[in-house]
């Protein structure tokens, strides 16, 4: 895996700040965003040093500057900050890890020289597997982590310069080479650790409420819903199905007021185990029921405004709970129930709920605490 020749002399460090055993890291690209969910006991000094560079927020506006497409997918390749200055001083060689895991197709590793046959020199570039690339392995490129979702996002990676970008040029000149000579080029927005627990600050027609997040209940409802919050998905999303009588039940949103943003995010995540029961409070992802399983969870989300344990069976996962000002969502308009059509919402947007449900309560938007 060809990386670029060390600018300065550098010396092998041996200790870094250690990282959790396992943790996710959410990019956010210029193709949409996709989930490394790292594993220390693969490659423990390349994943200790990925935590530093993620936590110093190196990999911010980093361009993928080798993407090798053809004439079989192989990799996608990142990791020269565009600022020079922050390149050389983060240009420290790394321990090597054993390989304990293949270079299989969405597996991460680090890019790096070659001494003879063997890989060496391990620092900040990283590189996508886009196929089984298993032959890397005898040369010593140890994998850190797997992308567990948006993989086909990073398939979108503009492919067309191939190996023209100059490594030696990007280290000198940093982002004003890419951005005059390669200015296709795909690049990372942001690079950020997925938080176990965090708050999400939610503005209504009704009054603000919080949802805290507890990833270690549903991992990958956390990690959708924290994407979402990220991307803006909720603003201008109106609470469409708010049921509460005879008895108190639930108030559902999550379909984007653009038909073609919610087109955009209409894939579905895995289902999770079911950790903690839909009791009064709890927020979890909506779905359909096919075979006493529900399916395809993507964007909608619904409060539990009572205990339902029934929802349990069905896999209805709850990723947190209303934290504050629960009351102000019980003030959600309530009387079309469930009369709103879920597929002309879809398929119309905003204009549909505001041509035919005026008195719907609405999110104005969303973002997470810090």
């Amino acid at each position: 895996m060809k990386s670029t020749l060390c600018l300065l002399f550098v010396l092998i460090v041996s200790v870094f700040a250690t990282a959790p055993e396992t943790f996710d890291v959410v990019f956010q690209t210029s193709q949409g965003d996709f989930v490394l969910s790292l594993n220390r006991t693969w490659s423990p000094n390349g994943v200790d040093h990925l935590f530093d560079l993620v936590t110093a927020q190196y990999y911010d506006i980093n361009y993928f500057f080798r993407v090798i497409q053809s004439p079989t997918p192989f990799v996608a390749q990142w990791g020269i900050n565009g600022n020079p200055s922050v390149s050389q001083k983060w240009n420290i060689t790394i321990p090597d890890d054993p390989v304990v895991v293949s270079n299989t197709v969405g597996t991460v590793a680090y890019a790096a020289e070659m001494n003879g046959n063997t890989a060496c020199c391990r620092t900040t570039q990283l590189f996508i597997n886009y196929g089984d690339n298993s032959f890397l392995d005898k040369s010593g490129f140890a994998p850190i982590g797997v992308i567990t979702q948006g993989f086909s996002n990073t398939m979108k990676f503009f492919s067309g310069y191939g190996e023209n970008p100059d490594q030696t040029l990007i280290y000198e000149q940093g982002n004003s080479y890419l951005e005059a000579n390669f200015p296709k080029l795909d690049y990372i927005s942001t690079a950020r650790i997925s938080p176990d627990f965090f708050i999400v600050t939610f503005q209504s027609s009704a009054g603000p409420f919080d949802i805290t997040v507890n990833r270690t209940w549903a991992p990958n409802s956390a990690d959708r819903f924290y994407e979402l919050i990220q991307a803006g998905y909720y603003d201008s999303n109106y609470v469409y199905k708010v049921i509460d009588t005879p008895i108190p039940f639930i108030a559902q949103w999550g379909i984007n007021g653009d038909p073609k943003i919610t087109a955009q995010w209409n894939t579905s995540i895995e289902n999770d185990p079911l950790v903690v029961s839909n009791t009064i409070a709890t927020v979890a992802f909506a779905g359909d029921i096919v075979n006493n399983k529900v399916i395809n969870r993507n964007t909608q989300i619904f409060i539990n405004y009572r205990s339902n344990p029934q929802l349990d069976q069905y896999g209805y996962a709850p990723f947190g709970f209303i934290s504050y000002a629960l009351t102000n969502t019980y003030s959600f308009y309530n009387q079309y129930g469930n009369s709103p059509s879920e597929q002309l919402y879809i398929q119309y947007g905003n204009e549909f709920i505001e041509e035919n449900y005026p008195k719907l309560d609405y999110i104005k938007g969303a973002a997470i605490q810090n």
